[in-house]
């Protein structure tokens, strides 16, 4: 008989409202002041966006897109810096494949999987491209089409600035991220198990 799993939480037992509250509170939180230090670069893709006649978004759909960037970088920066193009290409292809023939689904997995982990032993030869160019190529090939559309929104805007700011802004993204995983592991940890 199988047993169905529940989630509990620790702090006020199963269905805490306590929790909900919590993460309520850190979430108003934290888009506070990364609003506050991210300020600049919203402006600035702002300013950008309305100079192209592109719909803007609020700070706090800035903010989570920063967010979002730097927790991807910073998880998966080896993964992104190993991936040549021709590999991303062809995880490209077979994700595509993978889609059009959903019969082959769990062969093209497999093998999407084996590709990659190749990829990771073989020495980088892309240590020199954008950090975000090479996300947007790694999301692609990983099937991550729709994280990958609404980066590459930022790309038209970072080739603008320069690539100084833009390692700038990814630092920005990258320490915003670390500073997220510290300050919700103090706001939340005491629901999680250590």
């Amino acid at each position: 008989m199988t047993r169905p799993i529940t989630y509990s939480l620790r702090d006020g037992g199963r269905d805490s409202h306590d929790y909900y509250q919590s993460v309520a509170a850190f979430a108003d939180s934290w888009f506070t002041v990364a609003t506050r230090d991210l300020e600049n670069i919203f402006l600035g893709f702002r300013g950008y966006r309305l100079a192209h006649h592109q719909t803007d978004r609020t700070d706090p759909e800035y903010a989570f897109e920063l967010l979002a960037l730097g927790v991807l970088l910073h998880e998966h920066a080896d993964d992104i810096s190993s991936l040549p193009n021709h590999i991303a290409r062809l995880l490209n292809f077979l994700v595509r494949l993978q889609e059009h023939y959903p019969s082959i689904e769990d062969h093209l997995k497999r093998w999407r999987g084996q590709i990659a982990a190749w990829a990771r032993d073989v020495e980088s030869q892309t240590e020199n491209r954008d950090d975000v160019d090479s996300l947007i190529k790694w999301l692609m090939a990983n099937g991550d089409t729709t994280q990958a559309d609404r980066f590459a929104q930022w790309q038209p805007y970072f080739h603008e600035i320069g690539s100084a700011s833009t390692r700038h802004i990814t630092a920005c993204c990258v320490a915003i991220a670390s500073d997220f995983i510290a300050s919700s592991e103090i706001a939340l940890g005491r629901y999680t198990p250590q």
